[in-house]
């Protein structure tokens, strides 16, 4: 798997990629069929993993860029740390509105501002890092996944067998149709979370192991 490419290499970007797809990493050699298997580790891909495996099922993830999907790395967490920014300084300008003396409050340092976000999605990376999601039982897989058969896909060179698949692609249906009928047996189910602007698209192999 090729590192993914986060910029600027500072003191918080190191962490993340340390955290979310580790250098060092080595996919497991596969031992029998996996109960689940989710590609792609977005909010839904993770919370499928972590569920399944406390229930005590045999679960895969397979991640080709960074752990924890736009949420994690480019929405959730890193865009509403530069909204909360936004709110401070507009706060600050307001206040004289409340009987505050503020100053410079429009004068928002933009740098400090984006630093600010990388600091924060560091420290969240460590809940949906590689480490956590193997000690709580998953088989994580580095790279990307292809289909290669039935209810068998090939990762970084290894095979992983499943029974059910979710698939947390998070793209728009009209693209993903260009994809899922070369793959023979899937079904789609569309989740619409109430709270994502993205749509989370689950496939459910309709195979039978």
């Amino acid at each position: 798997m090729t590192t993914p490419i986060v910029t600027p290499h500072d003191v918080y970007n190191r962490p993340l990629i340390q955290n979310l797809p580790p250098t060092d990493w080595i996919n497991l050699i596969p031992t029998g069929s996996y109960n689940l298997v989710v590609v792609n580790t977005g909010t839904a891909g993770l919370v499928s993993a972590a569920g399944g495996a406390a229930l005590g099922a045999k679960v895969a993830i397979i991640e080709r860029h960074l752990m924890g999907g736009d949420c994690t790395n480019y929405g959730c967490a890193a865009s509403k740390a530069i909204i909360r920014s936004a709110r401070a300084a507009f706060a600050i300008r307001e206040a004289s509105n409340f009987g505050v003396s503020a100053q410079n409050g429009d004068q928002a340092d933009f740098p400090r501002v984006m630093e600010c976000s990388r600091r924060l999605r560091a420290q969240i990376s460590a809940k949906d890092s590689v480490e956590r999601f193997s000690k709580v039982g998953a088989g994580v897989y580095l790279g990307h996944a292809k289909f290669v058969g039935k209810n068998e896909i090939e990762v970084g060179g290894r095979q992983v067998l499943y029974p059910h698949l979710a698939g947390n692609v998070q793209a728009k249906i009209r693209v993903l149709n260009l994809c899922v009928p070369l793959v023979a047996g899937i079904s789609l189910r569309v989740l619409h979370h109430r709270r994502c602007l993205v749509r989370h698209i689950e496939m459910v192999s309709t195979l039978q192991s």
